[in-house]
């Protein structure tokens, strides 16, 4: 029997979701459902993760959330629905109405039934549970009262209006949903059965329990502890849903029907539409008064980086945002999931267990467990004490099924979305107003929105200082963009190592290895960035034993992408170059293969080379070079760094050496010393 979830919670409802959505998706791929749903409580955040989730095991992803909707802005009784995108303008709309919702009342989002009206087109309403507006209203015995409401909701979406049939052992639902299926006969509205779901497993009750704890700051032996009335609220299967009560059939198959009348793929359709070139975002911004000193890369996938003088972020955002009439300029997202300690921690402490006792277990934890049972299997000492009596075992029971919630949500402050002002994406107020998007980084790059990336420096404050000095004491005005990149006596004193003061090369290691390394140009100084930096000893040996011999090149191909850095991978742009000429990757392809290369566990990275070497020698390469190529992402890969970026920095280094070596009197009054170690190199990540 097919049946299709269509009221599921994952960790993006912050405080009733424990259904995460690898786990979700893995579940209803074992039931063989067609399709699965998530309607996250005011957040559409998980739309893309969970498509991409569905689109790799072949199940169809239905996209929708749970909103409070009012009558007016003036009512105090809010009652959610279910909303459920048809299509590209359903999902449209669902971002606006989260935005409205947020916009209406910041604490407690909801839309009014006018804004749900004027938003209802390409989505499907369900009723809701027993707590919706019309379990209230038959529990209230206003039966007319109801049947008005059931009349305005067909008015809106027609046949796209379904009544929720529920059953979860509640006695008031029982009455409810009896009374409900006699106006569905009576109005001749269509049924549909559905589970509230908010975790997976039926023993994971607890679990969710524990949660709501966690986030609200109660005692888990407190009655108002239990986040719901029972333990029905998980992932039922198909022949579950069948035997909770008798129903009509097609509230069974109505699960299917509006499965079947889902016509969006976002992860095609959206990016399409939306897709802006960040080289056009990229002339507009300097089109801005931007502060003086600043450094602006990009490369291709829409990504821009702005380095800028120390606290100018808030003036240069509102000056963009003023430069931008047509756009919005909006924080991005950010989900921190609990590390294993901090979970062990947050669960203990919700149970009872004391500090001194948590801080003892903790202890015993190994540093990087990636999992309370990895925990468990690389440390006899916390598997012996974390279970050896009930409490503890508890604890870790709970975390085995909360492993993945997030404990944090937040935005980036220094990260910004470049997005149309009309832009249907859940863009919501936060503190004092500031708006965000509700999407994560991940997410806005696969859907190819320009991201700002901006970067506050000291450096380019000592930078403006001296420049102003320079032209009170010398009448000389100078900028950045007017430095030569080829000044001799700055390379001179770059590479006698005489670089206290200049950004990223003033450490007394760095000065020693410019003395040996002796940069002559600004691709060798960039070069010499990027290798000074992850085990800088091998690399840079490397480098020069490589410089002072002539390469060999087994083909073509591999002499016009590594000669500049002397047959060494030092930048991720070589690496997409090697897989996409040899291999025929596509750009997408070409940036997985390198974030595997990057971040993949072994396996992955050796199937990534397993893949690359079939599709190289399709494209008639020999195995000799292919092997070649491997030996460079194994010896290189994980360390390269992106070149438009390390162009930047390297830059506001040799323009900082180019006013020693020129300037160095106004140098010295105004730039303070950048000593620093070479693990607080944060540039480098």
């Amino acid at each position: 029997m097919s049946f299709v979830h269509l009221h599921v919670h994952t960790e993006y409802s912050w405080l009733d979701g424990a259904c995460q959505i690898e786990k979700l998706v893995k579940r209803a791929k074992e039931l063989k459902m067609p399709a699965v749903a998530i309607t996250d409580r005011n957040s559409i955040a998980g739309a893309i993760r969970f498509s991409q989730k569905c689109n790799d095991v072949g199940i169809k992803p239905i996209i929708g959330l749970e909103i409070s909707v009012i009558n007016d802005i003036s009512d105090s009784r809010a009652f959610s629905v279910i909303l459920i995108a048809q299509n590209l303008e359903g999902f449209h709309n669902l971002s606006r109405l989260i935005s409205l919702a947020y916009e209406n009342d910041r604490s407690e989002p909801k839309a009014t039934k006018s804004q749900l009206a004027k938003h209802s087109t390409g989505l499907i309403c369900l009723s809701f549970s027993v707590v919706g507006e019309l379990g209230t209203l038959l529990l209230e015995d206003k039966q007319d009262d109801a049947l008005q409401t059931i009349d305005w909701y067909k008015s809106v979406f027609s046949d796209r209006y379904y009544l929720e049939f529920q059953n979860h052992g509640l006695p008031k639902e029982a009455i409810a949903m009896n009374l409900l299926l006699n106006l569905a006969y009576q109005t001749k509205t269509q049924v549909v059965l559905t589970n509230d779901c908010h975790y997976i497993d039926k023993r994971q009750s607890e679990a969710i329990d524990a949660l709501n704890c966690m986030r609200t700051g109660m005692d888990f032996k407190a009655a108002e502890s239990k986040r719901f009335a029972c333990n029905e609220y998980y992932f039922k299967t198909p022949q579950e849903m069948k035997k909770l009560i008798d129903h009509p059939p097609q509230a069974i198959s109505n699960t299917l029907t509006i499965a079947e009348s889902i016509e969006l793929d976002l992860l095609s359709e959206l990016p399409l539409e939306m897709n802006h070139n960040a080289s056009d975002i990229l002339e507009k911004l300097q089109q801005c008064s931007l502060p003086e000193c600043n450094y602006i890369s990009y490369k291709a996938k829409n990504r821009i980086n702005l380095h800028i003088p120390s606290g100018m972020l808030d003036d240069l955002v509102e000056t963009v945002q003023d430069g931008f009439s047509d756009f919005q300029i909006v924080p991005v997202s950010t989900y921190g999931r609990y590390s294993t300690k901090n979970l062990f921690s947050a669960v203990a402490r919700v149970l009872g267990v004391s500090e001194d006792k948590i801080e003892w277990l903790t202890d015993m934890m190994p540093k990087y467990s990636k999992s309370v049972f990895d925990a468990i299997m690389q440390s006899i000492d916390f598997s012996c004490f974390a279970l050896e009596n009930y409490l503890y075992s508890k604890v870790v029971s709970i975390i085995s099924d909360l492993e993945g919630v997030f404990e944090r949500i937040g935005y980036m402050p220094t990260v910004f979305v470049i997005v149309p002002s009309n832009a249907p994406l859940p863009i919501v107020p936060r503190n004092q107003s500031i708006p965000y998007n509700q999407f994560d980084i991940h997410a806005l790059e696969q859907l190819g929105y320009p991201i700002l990336y901006i970067f506050e420096l000291e450096a380019l404050i000592d930078m403006q200082n001296c420049l102003a000095l320079i032209k009170e004491n010398r009448g000389l005005s100078l900028n950045p963009d007017t430095i030569p990149l080829n000044d001799a006596s700055t390379y001179a004193i770059i590479a006698r190592g005489e670089t206290e003061g200049v950004l990223h090369l003033d450490a007394n290691y760095t000065r020693q290895a410019l003395q040996k390394f002796k940069p002559c140009c600004f691709n060798e100084l960039m070069a010499f960035m990027v290798l000074n930096t992850i085990k800088p000893d091998k690399r840079l040996n490397d480098y020069l034993n490589r410089r002072k011999n002539r390469q060999e090149y087994p083909h073509p191909i591999l002499r016009s992408i590594l000669t500049e850095t002397h047959g060494m991978l030092i930048y991720h742009e070589q690496t997409i170059s090697l897989v996409r000429q040899m291999a025929g990757y596509t750009d997408e392809e070409a940036k997985n293969f390198k974030r595997i290369l990057i971040h993949g566990k072994p396996k992955e990275v050796k199937l990534i080379f397993e893949t690359f070497t079939t599709k190289a020698l399709e494209h008639g390469f020999t195995e000799p070079v292919i092997n070649q190529v491997l030996s460079f992402f194994k010896s290189y890969g994980r360390m390269a760094f992106p070149k438009y970026h390390a162009m930047t920095l390297t830059k506001i280094a040799y323009h900082s050496a180019w006013l020693k070596a020129n300037f160095n009197n106004e140098f010295s009054e105004t730039y303070i010393t950048y000593e620093t170690d070479s693990k607080e190199k944060s540039w480098q990540k």
